[in-house]
């Protein structure tokens, strides 16, 4: 019997951490007469892909037995997938899992004829006795955690009946480390790994599924410490730890982020989402002792809404939680979370939060809009609060009681503007100083929204641009913009660094003024060892640049030379030296 592990992932960067845990499980737990019979394989794609090259890859693996992982982002390739692999293998067994399926199995089967079975909740010990009953021909209804279409296979009736309720895994070092046996057909320097060190959160969050289960299980920090080692020995570019909440226990976090300080490899990071107003003064201590780069976090803010909170259940002090941001040390890679949308937060409110996150230095501010699942009490709250949303993943809001459609329209607009200039790294230093000179981040990125939009031809906000275009586009609404013209910063020698930050130019654009010394330029190259006396300036200069930066008026300008990165090197921007 041949069984497929199928991820469809959103980006072909990412990699699906559900099947490998499956097939990890199954290939441990799974009586060994049976294992002997069973193939079971892991196979990824990504919605960029078309669903007919997807169908092929599948129908050319000859399966038996298909299992789904199901997510907002990729169910409705999953069920035309699953449509069209019914009508060319009738045999086939179909089964679909993950967080979007397991809470609405009655509506799964009305959407999808073609699916036989659904897996819920946890799903590892499910698997395995799932596989040894379809190789045993045993009926499927005696499996607990499953939801099942007749028996479960096809042609076999209409009847819709729920198993007995799976009970949760004791001990989560039962399950091997999904990637200790080899990485598959994907290369770890370039792909993003997930991994988890613990199972559910404690908090309720409202439009969260992992509020519906408070029970949070740990694998055991030995095993953690050990799978960090290995990650760390492979070289692997990106680990991102799907803990919902990672630091709950300082002990355990604080050990594992040692860990990763004294065994760091130079290359890889590993991503934690983290609840910020619960850190203590030691985690803030051994901060500052992480190589930059070893560490990444997000942080969940939210909204800054008392209101808002309170009825979404998220109790936070924000005075604390503003007081730990301030204290993360900038050589961390702090990413923060707001969603548009939330109970009790109308657009004024929602600019104040906006602020209130573009206050902190962080490196990204990610603006997400409310999405109303199947399962949550957010659920229950727009079903009977006047709220209407998508009735298609994502299930995304299209207005509230508090917030318009027209007013979400424009922080759609905003949300790409920052993604595209902040986000992204393309000019952080011109946006931060734009939105001091503006009085506020939120009036920048609403005034930027209108102006970006009448000044490309096309007047497409959302069209793909060249950086090249972007700088000469913010260079023109500098000159419009209404600023504090009593500051002292100058907004357009910010831009001229952030141009010069993202790699050497072949051509200078019409707006750069250069105040270029070239003896300036070879006295710092040699300054800092990159060019010996008598040697050829060529190579030292292809990956240099000097320039002069008049930040403020009332000193004289900056010297600065920029370094930049080899070919192929995990550092994308120049290394900037002031002189």
């Amino acid at each position: 019997m041949k069984v497929l592990l199928i991820g469809i992932n959103a980006k072909f960067i990412q990699t699906n951490l559900a099947i490998r845990l499956l097939n990890a499980y199954i290939q441990t737990w799974l009586p060994a007469p049976v294992r002997n019979e069973i193939t079971v394989q892991c196979c990824e794609w990504n919605i960029n892909q078309s669903i007919s090259v997807i169908i092929q890859g599948i129908f050319t693996g000859k399966p038996d037995v298909v299992l789904f992982s199901t997510y907002i982002w990729n169910k409705m390739y999953v069920f035309q997938i699953a449509e069209d692999l019914r009508k060319i293998m009738p045999d086939l067994v179909i089964g679909f899992g993950g967080p979007e399926v397991s809470w609405s199995c009655s509506a799964v089967f009305s959407e999808s004829s073609a699916v036989n079975l659904i897996m819920i909740g946890e799903g590892e010990q499910t698997a395995v006795e799932l596989l040894s009953a379809l190789y045993a021909k045993e009926p499927l209804l005696k499996v607990p955690g499953l939801c099942v279409r007749g028996t479960g296979l096809p042609d076999s009736g209409l009847v819709i009946t729920y198993t007995e309720q799976r009970s949760l895994l004791r001990t989560l070092d039962d399950i091997p480390n999904p990637y200790r046996n080899g990485f598959g057909d994907i290369n770890p320097q370039n792909r993003i790994l997930y991994y988890e060190s613990s199972r559910g959160c404690p908090y309720s969050c409202a439009y969260c599924l992992s509020s519906i289960d408070h029970t949070v299980r740990f694998y055991s920090l030995g095993r953690v410490l050990e799978d960090i080692g290995f990650f760390l020995d492979e070289k692997v570019l990106l680990v991102k730890f799907v803990d919902r909440t990672f630091n709950l226990k300082p002990e355990r976090y604080l050990s594992i982020w040692r860990y990763i300080r004294d065994h760091y490899n130079g290359i890889t990071t590993f991503h934690f989402e983290i609840h910020a107003s619960v850190l203590t003064d030691e985690a803030f201590e051994v901060m500052e002792t992480m190589p930059p780069g070893s560490i990444q976090f997000e942080i969940g803010i939210q909204s800054s809404n008392p209101d808002t909170l309170r009825l979404i259940h998220r109790t936070t002090d924000q005075e604390i939680l503003a007081h730990n941001l301030r204290r993360i040390p900038s050589s961390i890679h702090t990413h923060v979370d707001l969603i548009a949308g939330l109970p009790g937060e109308d657009f004024s409110s929602f600019k104040k939060s906006f602020n209130f996150a573009f206050s902190f230095q962080v490196d990204m501010v990610q603006l997400g809009f409310l999405k109303i699942l199947a399962g949550t009490e957010m659920e229950h709250i727009a079903k009977t609060g006047g709220y209407a949303w998508s009735s298609r993943p994502p299930y995304e809001v299209l207005s509230s009681p508090d917030l318009s459609f027209d007013e979400l329209i424009i922080l759609k607009e905003i949300d790409h503007l920052v993604d595209t200039l902040f986000n992204s790294g393309l000019m952080v230093h011109t946006v931060r100083c734009l939105a001091r000179m503006c009085g506020s981040a939120f009036a920048l990125f609403e005034y930027l929204s209108k102006f970006v939009r009448a000044w490309f031809p096309d007047s497409d906000l959302f069209l793909p641009r060249r950086p090249a275009d972007l700088f000469s586009c913010i260079a023109s609404a500098i000159e419009t913009l209404d600023m504090d013209h009593n500051s002292s910063e100058e907004p357009v020698e910010w831009l001229r660094y952030d141009f010069l930050l993202q790699g050497k130019p072949g051509l200078f654009p019409p707006w750069f003024t250069r105040r270029y010394d070239k003896a300036a330029h070879d006295d710092a190259l040699i300054a800092h060892n990159l060019l010996e006396k008598g040697q050829s300036r060529r190579s030292a200069y292809s990956r240099s640049e000097f320039d002069q930066f008049a930040f403020t008026p009332e000193n004289p300008p900056q010297p600065v030379l920029f370094v930049y990165p080899p070919s192929g090197s995990k550092e994308k921007k120049a290394q900037v030296l002031f002189l």
